[in-house]
Order: C-alpha cells, then structure tokens, then sequence
C-alpha cells in the first residue's frame, strides 16, 4: 500500500515538473498536456505491469521535449531473450499509444515519436532488491536507439556491459522469433 502511494506521488510529481516547465509561458497547454500523458501512461504502466509482471518504479516524461523514460523492476532471473522481447513489445506499445493519441499531438514538438525519444528500463532483481550474480540480466535497457544489457558480476557486483544492440537489430530478432 506504501509503495503504490509512494509510486503515484513520483508520478504526479514528474508530471507535473516536466509539464509546468514545457509551457510555463503556455500555462493553458500545461493542463491539457499533464491531462494527456497522464490517460497514455497511468493506462500503459498498469498494462505493462499485468501482462509482463513488472513494478513500475518511476517515470520522466517529456513527450514535448522528444522524450518518454520509464523504468520498471522484475522480481525474477532476467534472460537476454526475455529482456530483448519486453523492450521491444513495451516501446512498441508506448509509441503507438503516443502517435495515436490524436489530443496530444499538438503539443508534440516532433511528430511521430521514435524509439529514440524513450528509455525503457527494466531491473530483475531479488525481493531483497539485491541482483542475481549468476549471469542473468540485471538491467536492460533502451536509450538513444540502442539496447543495452547488463550482468551483475558475481566479484564485484557491479554492473557489467553483456550486449549493446542496435534497437532495430532487436526488432528484426524478436519479430523472427514469433
């Protein structure tokens, strides 16, 4: 109960950040756009947590600005393939809601938005929050086209680059799969 009131508060606060900052001069705009990315992302975070079963632990948008960031935690043993398929699916997913929300178009300062304009991370990690050192995913994640994979290392337990591969290699392997 704690962690979803703590959850909701980051979200409205990133909100409401990002948002007042993007139109301060436009403060009309400030509520429409908050109003906007509030319906695409309360509705892909909760759907994101039940399909894929994933906690969703924060999030920066900036739709105005190029830019989606949301990070979400697996309480299990990531797999490159697991990893590799949820950032697909999930960027995927964000960029259709987004270019088809024809509300907040208007407000888009570049138009459609691309893999590119988000950063989707993932954590597997215990319940204790500590990483799993047996070479399975840590973190994976999406930034700037490319996704990035690492592994705790079980020496150190300091993250360690596995793979960084270009996001449309990803979706040519992913798609191969089905």
């Amino acid at each position: 109960m704690i962690l979803e009131n703590v959850k909701k508060y980051i979200f409205i606060i990133a909100l409401l950040a990002i948002g007042g900052q993007m139109y301060a001069s436009q403060e009309d705009n400030t509520d429409t756009y908050i109003k906007y990315s509030k319906e695409i992302m309360e509705t892909f975070i909760k759907e994101c947590e039940k399909q894929f079963n994933l906690t969703f632990m924060g999030t920066c948008l900036g739709f105005s600005y190029n830019m989606a960031e949301i990070n979400f935690i697996a309480y299990r043993k990531g797999t490159l393939e697991e990893a590799r398929t949820l950032e697909v699916k999930m960027t995927e997913a964000l960029l259709e809601r987004i270019n088809t929300h024809k509300k907040i178009r208007p407000l888009l300062s570049e138009y459609p938005f691309k893999p590119a304009n988000t950063s989707i991370s993932i954590s597997y990690q215990k319940e204790d929050g500590s990483n799993y050192l047996d070479g399975s995913i840590a973190v994976a994640y999406l930034e700037k086209n490319n996704l990035f994979y690492y592994t705790a290392n079980p020496k150190t337990e300091k993250l360690d680059l596995l793979l960084k591969e270009p996001y449309g290699v990803a979706v040519k392997i992913v798609n191969k799969s089905k």
